[in-house]
């Protein structure tokens, strides 16, 4: 399954909504998760620096040639 740089760019955006309101919950004190705010947070990160590694320098060599096409 092929995933246009759009659509990546969607799914990262979601990502940091996510960290974001765990962050929030956490640190704010907002309570979202009943108790296991550090917990969540913990998680989301972890997946999101395992995410990176993996795909991460793929996703910065597609932007690069993406650059290199759009200044002709």
């Amino acid at each position: 399954m092929l995933v246009s740089l759009g659509q990546k760019r969607v799914i990262a955006g979601i990502y940091l909504v996510m960290l974001i309101i765990c962050a929030g919950s956490y640190y704010l004190g907002w309570g979202l998760f009943r108790g296991a705010d550090r917990k969540v947070l913990a998680i989301v990160t972890f997946v999101g620096v395992l995410v990176a590694a993996k795909y991460g320098p793929a996703l910065v060599e597609e932007l690069g040639e993406y650059r290199r096409r759009r200044r002709g």
